[in-house]
């Protein structure tokens, strides 16, 4: 009778497969969203007085920051 718990090479090789593609995806939603938010931010800040444009520039510094030490 077959042990249905243990993994062959195949279904490991698939669990991996699915775990790097779940990431991709994760990865891409993030990029997807820091975007939009970027998106937002410039149109906010055209239409804002100087210490909101100012306060939209911190963010994207403390974002690209973040971003960079990644």
């Amino acid at each position: 009778m077959m042990d249905f718990k243990n993994k062959t090479d195949a279904d490991e090789n698939e669990d991996a497969l699915r775990e790097r593609a779940e990431a991709a995806l994760i990865e891409q939603q993030r990029k997807d969203l820091l975007n939009e938010q970027e998106r937002m931010r410039s149109w906010i800040e055209d239409d804002e007085p100087l210490p909101v444009k100012m306060a939209c520039k911190l963010s994207r510094h403390i974002v690209a920051k973040s971003d960079a030490d990644d």
